[in-house]
């Protein structure tokens, strides 16, 4: 249970089994001493990424620290994204998914608007990740294969999380971690929920639009086998398991096929499109057949 704290430095929640000494958790000075006790991990515009052993609940555990950095006043004015992936992460757990534990999300005392944020997330033991490509790719875990059975599995777990209500809104397969063998893959965790959301009364076409782009991000983030059968056989295989394990009429199941196709090109995803520049695209090629 998170305890909600508030004093000169920051004001959040964090777990009263974490042992760390959270003074001056945004200076310089802090970065500095925790990349020196462990290592970075991603450094960009808006973020910073770093691994570190800290001690909690008696124990030292590897921990991921995440320095959020809002960059726009638009983004300022929303919730912190460190609270507001606590909160979707226990909505998750409490839904009965494997998600993120997170042991701290805090901001600055001072702040009025959401600028920066801090969240403290234990790192989850013995997993692996599935492959990517594209812009952004950085290495945690070791890759794990897709495998047809870690794609059914994959499949069968995303089609549970988005009956639930759930949708990542940023699903890349690096996204995806992978627990147990090869073979028999035992747990799938979605992570990186700064995007996520859960939504249970919208329209189903919006909903169902929402599971398209999840599906569609994490197939074309998938890279291209060098040896081994066409991966675009396993997607269509990943697909179909997904849309079999939907628990939906065959109307939606429709919707949500016809949303994926849009992104089809000659056999391949294309990564980076809006719906709209989808739907636009196939338009024009439509046309440009009849001509």
């Amino acid at each position: 249970m998170l305890h909600r704290i508030r004093n000169r430095d920051f004001r959040g929640w964090v777990h009263p089994g974490l042992n760390c000494d959270l003074s001056r958790p945004f200076s310089s000075e802090f970065h500095q001493k925790i990349n020196a006790s462990g290592e970075s991990v991603l450094h960009c515009r808006g973020r910073d990424i770093y691994r570190v052993p800290l001690e909690f609940e008696g124990r030292e555990v590897n921990c991921f620290l995440y320095f959020f950095r809002n960059t726009s006043l638009s983004r300022a004015f929303r919730q912190s994204p460190a609270r507001s992936i606590m909160k979707i992460s226990e909505k998750i757990r409490g839904s009965g998914f494997p998600s993120i534990e997170v042991l701290a999300a805090i901001r600055p005392t001072g702040e009025l608007l959401n600028w920066n944020s801090l969240l403290i997330v234990r790192e989850i033991p013995n997993v692996r990740e599935l492959p990517a490509r594209g812009n952004h790719v950085y290495r945690v875990h070791e890759e794990v294969e897709f495998s047809r059975a870690v794609a059914d599995r994959t499949a069968e777990e995303l089609a549970r999380f988005h009956d639930a209500g759930f949708y990542h809104g940023d699903l890349k397969s690096r996204h995806i971690l992978v627990s147990g063998p090869q073979d028999s893959p035992s747990r799938i965790t979605f992570v990186d929920l700064e995007k996520a959301a859960f939504i249970r009364f919208l329209p189903f076409f919006y909903r169902d639009l929402l599971a398209a782009r999840d599906l569609v991000q994490m197939l074309s983030s998938l890279p291209e086998p060098e040896q081994d059968a066409p991966l675009e056989n396993r997607k269509t295989e990943f697909l179909s398991t997904y849309l079999s394990r939907r628990k939906a009429g065959e109307f939606r199941l429709s919707i949500t096929r016809k949303a994926v196709g849009l992104y089809l090109d000659k056999g391949s995803l294309r990564q980076g499109e809006t719906v709209l520049q989808a739907i636009i695209r196939g338009l024009k090629q439509r046309f440009a057949g009849k001509e």
